[in-house]
């Protein structure tokens, strides 16, 4: 077992099993078969902090190469 950090605090409720056998799924299908974790938040309102995928597309356009 080893940590895991995530954006919000919360309680993991679901890990994909089938990840190790086929760690390709994570570059093929990210937002897919690829999940990590299922977490239930603890405080609904940390999500509020969260980027959107428009917010975050536009982080990573102005990050230097």
């Amino acid at each position: 077992m080893s940590d895991f950090y995530a954006p919000v605090s919360g309680e993991v409720i679901d890990v994909n099993a089938s990840l190790p056998n086929d760690l390709e799924i994570l570059g093929k299908d990210p937002f897919g078969d690829g999940w990590l974790v299922k977490i239930r938040p603890t405080d609904t309102a940390e999500l509020d902090a969260l980027l959107d995928q428009s917010g975050y597309d536009s982080l990573v356009k102005n990050q230097p190469h």
